[in-house]
């Protein structure tokens, strides 16, 4: 599994990557292991975030849960 971890003003951030998809995002250092592309867009969508350049992270992120549970965490 591939991961980036980055750290922001609200703590260290870490991505997972599988099948060059994120499948994980939790606050946490971890080790940097295989960072692609994906990972590396993600990371800058957040600091965009973060930072008020963007309202949304544009990145695809699959939604696990039940109906309700995917609306409340859509964004």
């Amino acid at each position: 599994m591939n991961c980036l971890s980055f750290k922001t003003k609200f703590g260290w951030i870490g991505a997972f990557e599988k099948k060059n998809k994120i499948v994980m995002i939790k606050f946490g250092k971890y080790s940097n292991k295989s960072v692609s592309k994906n990972l590396k867009k993600l990371r800058s969508n957040i600091f965009n975030f973060f930072n008020k350049k963007n309202k949304k992270i544009s990145s695809k992120l699959p939604i696990n849960g039940n109906s309700i549970q995917k609306k409340i965490t859509k964004f």
